[in-house]
């Protein structure tokens, strides 16, 4: 797996309101990490590994716990 690209194709799904793909990007990442598996730059800050990993798994249980209505447009609401 490459988690830079499933990092970026999950940022992608986010904002193109793609709520399944998003969810299933966001669960192969904390499977990846789960697993040791080295953490995707997910902030261009200067920060420690160990701060990118606990952003990229903040952010990846926040995208499958994201209530319905942040994947609806503005105008469907």
């Amino acid at each position: 797996m490459d988690p830079e690209a499933t990092w970026n194709e999950m940022i992608d799904a986010i904002i193109n309101r793609e709520q399944e793909a998003a969810i299933q990007y966001a669960k192969s990442l904390l499977e990846w990490l789960g697993r040791g598996g080295f953490v995707p730059r997910v902030s261009l800050l200067n920060t420690t590994d160990d701060w990118q990993r606990y952003l990229c798994q903040r952010i990846c249980k926040s995208v499958i716990n994201a209530p319905a209505d942040l994947w609806r447009s503005s105008s469907e609401k």
